[in-house]
């Protein structure tokens, strides 16, 4: 039973920091100007749709 619950907690730990990298992924992209989307190949639109997705989505 212990096993368990500490399988589950490690579960809900790697998807609480899953979340935190997208935000933090999303919120950079966010902040990208126009040359550095360049210097990655992301298109203005591509970036601003990514930036808008919640953190939970994938």
């Amino acid at each position: 039973m212990l096993a368990r619950l500490r399988g589950q907690l490690r579960g809900g730990l790697a998807l609480l920091r899953l979340w935190h990298r997208r935000r933090r992924g999303r919120r950079a992209l966010a902040r990208m100007d126009a040359r550095d989307r360049a210097d990655i190949g992301v298109h203005a639109e591509d970036a601003r749709r990514e930036a808008g997705r919640p953190f939970w989505r994938p």
